[in-house]
């Protein structure tokens, strides 16, 4: 979470300060109203809003896919680690070449990766040195060489020319016809080897003991995919510069985790989320002027993560929030149940009136807090009132009080006989349980107890 956040920190100062970190944005190339850009986006009649429109989805989708096997093998910090490594090889290959050519960029960052890949491994065989430890050594070094590399060619005769400063920040707005056919071409082998592997993959980032047990050759599957990994961040610095660039890695597979539990549809709804992403960043920068391109787009799946975490069905904030209320709500319920029974039980009168008072002195309840749970249960035709002052259960309403009821007593004697729990720790650790035993575990309970008599009302409460 803390690495989802830094993210969206790095996005918002690029966006914020664009003029000082230098991040390119579509608007730059041609400034005209609001309507005619968002026309022209749509209309797709630019070359510069085509291409940066396809490279931005087919990074993100690219991101999306491979990111998915460092979220599973929890690596999301090596994606990172790599972006910043990556650094070093731009600038040794700017410097030997003496030019900004895409080509020769191209093949000293991937040597850097490739080399930074290799030394990772070897740190991280080293016994008394930590995984997590090893990786924040090793890209430190390597980003702090690149910058060092940096500072030294901006000092330069031609360092003012020389541009590198877009890789650190990105430059969306600049991609050209090649870089997306490069990008279509590495996300299409990287789609074809998948489907090749898939079940090699799958086995690798789940299991890598099982994967090695059944013959599989778990290193070489590791260094391939590092090295896709690796043309994947070399690919996408331009757009989004080497800070921000693990973002396309990390978040579309971070969110799709959320949503779903097997791993062709992790990976299929990670590519939506970077797609989404891609458009989402692209149709903001072109149609808001100062915003750029690659920091929006790690903002726009940023926002897709925000919203996942919030509302996935299963691990969103707002649905757990509202099951732990439903629940506690029902346990309310029936143990409010529970109690009217054990009073019916104990009511020397015998009629099935319960009196309001008398039930508040028998449960220790507080008569603010009953009256809402009264009448939520009334509400839900567990109870009805004879008058505001008593009340009686109904069919439905006896039969939980009776399970809830039966449940507790089962559970308290097969603590007391078959666990060596303190009979003052029973009453509370049935208390909790009698909620959640399924009928299953009941009948199973019941065939182990036998016909002891459970003896009705709860012997360890104690009435006023």
């Amino acid at each position: 979470m803390a690495r989802y956040l830094r993210n969206s920190l790095l996005t918002a100062t690029v966006i914020l300060i664009p003029h000082l970190l230098f991040a390119a944005r579509i608007s730059e190339i041609q400034q005209t109203s609001l309507i005619e850009q968002i026309t022209e986006f749509f209309s797709l009649s630019s070359p510069t809003v085509v291409n940066t429109l396809l490279g931005c989805t087919l990074l993100g989708i690219l991101g999306g896919v491979l990111g998915c096997f460092l979220i599973l093998r929890r690596m999301a910090l090596v994606g990172d680690a790599l972006g910043h490594a990556l650094l070093p090889g731009i600038a040794l290959a700017f410097l030997v070449v003496g030019s900004k050519s895409i080509i020769p960029l191209f093949f000293g960052a991937v040597i850097a990766g490739v080399l930074y890949s290799l030394v990772l491994s070897f740190v991280q065989r080293q016994r008394r040195v930590k995984p997590d430890a090893a990786i924040g050594l090793t890209f430190t070094a390597f980003f702090g060489f690149g910058i060092v590399l940096m500072s030294y060619i901006q000092s330069s005769s031609t360092g003012s020319q020389s541009g590198l400063d877009k890789f650190l920040f990105g430059q969306a707005a600049a991609l050209s016809s090649d870089d997306v056919q490069i990008a279509a071409g590495l996300l299409l082998v990287s789609i074809a080897l998948i489907t090749l592997f898939f079940r090699q993959l799958k086995a690798m980032s789940f299991d890598p003991t099982f994967a090695t047990a059944i013959g599989l050759n778990v290193k070489t599957l590791h260094y391939a995919m590092m090295v896709f990994i690796t043309l994947a961040i070399v690919v996408s610095v331009q757009a989004v510069g080497v800070v921000l660039v693990s973002a396309l890695l990390i978040i579309p597979g971070a969110a799709a985790y959320l949503l779903v539990k097997r791993l062709h549809m992790m990976i299929i709804l990670a590519g939506m989320f970077g797609l989404a992403s891609g458009v989402i960043g692209a149709f903001l920068s072109y149609v808001l002027p100062g915003i750029p391109t690659g920091p929006v787009v790690v903002l726009a799946a940023s926002a897709l993560f925000g919203l996942v975490i919030l509302f996935a069905p299963n691990d969103g904030i707002i649905p757990r929030t509202i099951r732990r209320i439903r629940r506690r709500q029902r346990m309310e319920q029936e143990n409010l149940l529970k109690a009217a029974v054990e009073f019916g039980q104990a009511d020397k009168a015998g009629d099935n009136w319960i009196s309001v008072s008398d039930f508040i002195k028998f449960d220790n309840r507080d008569l603010k807090k009953l009256l809402p749970l009264l009448k939520r249960l009334h509400s839900n035709r567990f109870l009805f009132f004879d008058s505001p002052s008593q009340f009686r259960l109904t069919v439905s309403g006896a039969e939980i009080g009776e399970r809830v009821l039966r449940n507790h007593l089962l559970w308290e004697i097969y603590l007391s006989e078959f666990t060596d729990i303190g009979t003052d720790h029973i009453h509370y650790d049935a208390e909790r349980i009698e909620h959640v035993l399924t009928p299953d575990i009941v009948a199973h309970l019941e065939a182990t107890l036998g016909k002891r008599t459970l003896g009705g009302v709860d012997p360890h409460r104690s009435p006023a």
